[in-house]
């Protein structure tokens, strides 16, 4: 028995029938495990993935209201993307949830396995139920949420991106393992959407408007009489203002000489030396305005260097001399009256304004009025103590003080005057003596006219761009109702001996570059004006222009980068710096990742293409045929109201295209200048539009059937549009495409910014 009991043959047989199946269930239990651990960690990446896409789709019905400077706006902007990426990510707390066929614990308990995360500040937590969500806007820096710009940078995305950020996790996953205790304590994915403004775009329709986008602007004081050319005083480089002066209202941006010449400083005073004589004859020397302004870089055309004619005849600048007039009076006597000075005062300021020296006409306005004032020393003619008249443009002037006769000082222009000329003109002083009788006749005694001021009347057909031009004779207030407007006009100076040096204060207010929410009427009739071009070249013949409209150019196009051939030549002359012509684009290579950066101009379209293309482009035709519209219908309503641009985006299902948005062509300031048929132009940069009217052929049958409706009962009937044929009415929208490559090296996608933006799945 001893010996039996010291024998060890068939003790290894024993063990392994003991270990192999343990080891056996081991080994399959890690193998199913595995499986449940796979299975489930691929479901969670398909809800973090779905809920992330789910919620750059809805970016497109609220990406305005993310810009909205109204708190209930942007926090219901932030509440529906995050609805939208918990649903999808089927987050146990909603009531509508998706992509839950592996797991659903049902409706959300204290004991869910599942939590999902929007854009979380702790994303180890596994709490259920916790979200450490960031919707809330009232703390944008410590939680930024889906409509906050992320202050900080990570690995994924860049500073200030717009994001949604879902985090899916699952803990106590029962195993196979659980039984030996060792259930699976957590399982999550990750998964982020972010807005990247579009690297590139297709399916245009063929119309641009040209960006005033200014990149150099400058103003010039000329002393403008004498023997010679006009004499120049001073030249004053101009850069954007500080935010803090800009109080133009929307539509005008405030440019003067800033501290350092720095664009966004301060505004600083100008010296300048005021000529007292020369050899100008009569009683005053009229100083002018002269304002420079280029679209593109000084390495392409530098308005400095070039004379005024030139940047005339340039593409991408302008200079327009003579806008604003400042007198400087003698201080020597006279043989007819002396003037010392003149006023003029703008007297109805809705139809023409800012002020009587530099009048912008309002197109709806129907007249250009002004009051005036001057100065009178008669006693320098020997009229002391004559009965006199005097007038201003026409108009009587009262005596000073209810004075009669020829009493000097201050006379006030009795009534307005009517200035209906567009552009320069003098305003001129007559005066009449008193004979024997109580009123002048034309026998009387005469003076006059003698110019003492000019005013600038100022249209689109004459200076577009140009909103104000000032000389104020001190800076800006810093406090009261008027605090960071530009000061009072500089009318007038009194000579001094020799040269007089003062310092002045300039202000020049350009018509704002193209933004969100601005309303345009665009323009593709032709032969002259229009802003047609061919951005199809490749093909053409019969209802070409119209496809144009219908279906979209389908080519993809980008900004011109303005490095050099094939897409830009800067010793091309005139003008220095040019696109390719039709036959040069069309030798270029065309696909997403090779874009065209110049488009071909169009001579122009005729209003019937533009109407009959428009309404079938937006799915407001019965019927295309023999590439036309049978008949113009009302299939979809315009839902762009001004009062509540969003209301557009908002009416829209999720993933439903807006029928109504096109997108445009933008080009630099000046671009259409000067060029031909079938030349290229640079494209700045491209925006959406969404059209609220246009007008075909003249009539009715051209028309706009849409106009002047309310479609959902929701508010009061939209305003008709009022265009001539052959024009597109609409405004600019903020918009998310998701049909366009994202370009993660340029700067943050941003509410109100007119590129569209792009959602872009980053992690």
């Amino acid at each position: 028995m001893n010996r039996l009991l010291k024998d060890e043959r068939g003790s290894v047989f024993v063990l392994s029938a003991f270990i192999i199946p343990v080891v056996f269930l081991v080994l399959v239990a890690l193998v199913v495990d595995t499986g449940i651990w796979f299975t489930h960690k691929r479901q969670l990446q398909n809800r973090a993935d779905a809920a992330a896409l789910a919620a750059g789709v809805e970016y497109g019905r609220n990406w305005a209201a993310c810009g909205s400077t109204v708190l209930a706006d942007k926090q219901a902007a932030a509440d529906a993307l995050d609805l939208v990426a918990r649903q999808y990510a089927g987050d146990p707390d909603q009531a509508t949830r998706y992509n839950t066929e592996v797991t659903d614990d049902g409706a959300y308990s204290p004991t869910s396995r599942i939590n999902v995360e929007i854009n979380s500040t702790d994303q180890g937590s596994v709490d259920p139920g916790t979200s450490w969500n960031d919707i809330s806007p009232l703390d944008p820096v410590n939680r930024p949420g889906p409509c906050d710009p992320h202050a900080t940078g990570d690995r994924f995305s860049k500073v200030d991106t717009y994001y949604v950020d879902v985090g899916v996790r699952e803990r106590d996953q029962r195993t196979f393992m659980g039984m030996f205790g060792l259930n699976l304590l957590k399982n999550d994915a990750h998964a982020r959407v972010e807005l990247e403004p579009a690297a590139a775009g297709k399916g245009f329709i063929p119309v641009a408007l040209p960006e005033q986008d200014i990149r150099q602007a400058e103003l010039r004081y000329y002393r403008m009489c004498g023997s010679g050319a006009p004499f120049l005083l001073a030249t004053v480089p101009l850069h954007t203002l500080s935010p803090t002066y800009q109080t133009g209202g929307t539509g005008t941006t405030f440019w003067g000489p800033t501290v350092g010449d720095v664009d966004g400083a301060a505004p600083r005073g100008q010296l300048i030396n005021m000529p007292a004589s020369g050899d100008c004859a009569g009683p005053y020397i009229p100083v002018s305005a002269e304002v420079r302004v280029a679209g593109v870089d000084p390495s392409i055309i530098n308005i400095n260097t070039a004379t005024c004619a030139q940047l005339v005849a340039a593409r991408f600048a302008d200079c327009w001399s003579q806008v604003s007039t400042i007198r400087v009076f003698k201080d020597n006597p006279q043989t007819e009256p002396w003037f010392q000075e003149a006023e003029l005062n703008g007297a109805n300021p809705a139809a023409c304004g800012p002020d009587a020296y530099f009048a912008v006409v309002d197109p709806a306005g129907t007249d250009c009025r002004f009051s005036g004032s001057v100065a009178v020393d008669w006693n320098m003619a020997g009229l002391q103590g004559q009965d006199v008249d005097l007038t201003m443009a026409g108009v009587a002037m009262v005596p000073p003080n209810g004075q009669t006769g020829s009493a000097n000082g201050n006379w006030l222009m009795n009534g307005t005057a009517l200035n209906s000329a567009s552009g320069r003109s003098d305003v001129t002083v007559s005066w009449c003596i008193h004979v024997g009788h109580n009123n002048c006749r034309n026998a009387d005694p005469k003076g006059g006219p003698l110019p003492v001021h000019a005013l600038f009347r100022n249209d689109d057909s004459i200076a577009p761009i140009l909103d104000e031009v000032r000389t104020s004779p001190g800076q800006p207030l810093t406090s009261g109702p008027t605090a960071y407007q530009p000061g009072p006009p500089m009318h007038w100076f009194r000579a001094g001996n020799g040269q007089s040096l003062i310092t002045i204060w300039p202000t020049v207010g350009l018509e704002s570059a193209l933004y969100v929410g601005q309303r345009r009427i665009l323009r593709a009739s032709g032969p002259q004006s229009n802003q047609s071009l061919d951005c199809e070249p490749a093909t053409g013949g019969q209802g070409h222009d119209f496809q144009m409209f219908y279906t979209g150019c389908d080519p993809w196009y980008t900004d011109n980068k303005y490095a050099g051939p094939p897409w830009w030549f800067p010793g091309n002359s005139p003008p220095p710096g040019s696109c390719p012509d039709k036959n040069g684009i069309l030798a270029q290579p065309n696909s997403e990742g090779a874009p065209w950066q110049c488009v071909v101009k169009a001579p122009g379209f005729s209003p019937g293409v533009i109407g009959d293309g428009i309404a079938s482009a937006i799915g407001n035709c019965a019927g295309v045929q023999n590439n036309s519209c049978n008949q113009y219908v009302c299939n979809n309503y315009n839902f762009y109201d001004p009062a509540n641009p969003n209301r557009w985006a908002l009416e829209l299902q999720a993933g439903q295209e807006p029928p109504r948005v096109v997108f445009l062509f933008i080009v630099p300031y000046g671009a259409y200048k000067n060029t031909a048929s079938q030349e290229g132009m640079p494209v700045l940069n491209f925006a959406a539009f969404y059209i609220t009217g246009w007008h075909g052929n003249a009539g009715n049958a051209g028309q706009n059937p849409c106009e002047g409706t309310d479609p959902d009962g929701a508010g009061p009937a939209l305003p008709d549009e009022t265009m001539p044929a052959g024009s597109i009415a609409g405004y600019f929208v903020d918009y998310v495409t998701p049909s366009a490559p994202g370009d993660p090296d340029a700067p943050a996608c941003k509410p109100d910014q007119l590129r569209p933006c792009v959602p872009v799945l980053v992690r």
